[in-house]
């Protein structure tokens, strides 16, 4: 069996697209096994319900923070990060709808930064140099 980390390893080999369906593959599969969008008997959680409550906790708990660091440093937001990249898409779907300081995890999770220095502090823009690379590489649906 592999670990967590010989797979991601692994996906780093293939192509941008490539990577994007094995991390579609993977999400769907863990869905699967934890029950669909139900906890199972074994209280395993689905990594969408997962998500959503981790990021619920860590908007409401970093709500009054203007700290980057303490909010990249929330424990909600390093399980986040700890997700690796099948937090991707849920991640890229979160930055379009409404955008936040998702770049730490982004840039931890990818080992990129897409974002041009002058874009630096502008949310917005991040934002849109975040999504553009998440579309390039098959996160991001146009």
């Amino acid at each position: 069996m592999s670990t967590l980390l010989e797979i991601e390893a692994a996906a780093d080999t293939l192509p941008p697209e490539q990577q994007a369906e094995l991390v579609t593959f993977l999400s769907a599969r863990l869905a699967h096994t934890n029950g669909s969008s139900e906890a199972s008997g074994d209280g395993s959680v689905d990594l969408e319900q997962e998500f959503s409550r981790l990021i619920q906790q860590w908007r409401a708990e970093t709500a009054f923070s203007s700290s980057l660091t303490e909010m990249a440093g929330h424990p909600a937001y390093q399980r986040v990060i700890g997700m690796g990249r099948l937090a991707l898409p849920m991640i890229f779907r979160e930055l379009a709808s409404e955008p936040d300081h998702w770049f730490w995890a982004l840039k931890a999770i990818t080992g990129c930064d897409p974002v041009p220095p002058s874009h630096r502090g502008n949310i917005e823009s991040m934002a849109a140099d975040w999504l553009a690379w998440g579309q390039s590489r098959g996160y991001v649906q146009p």
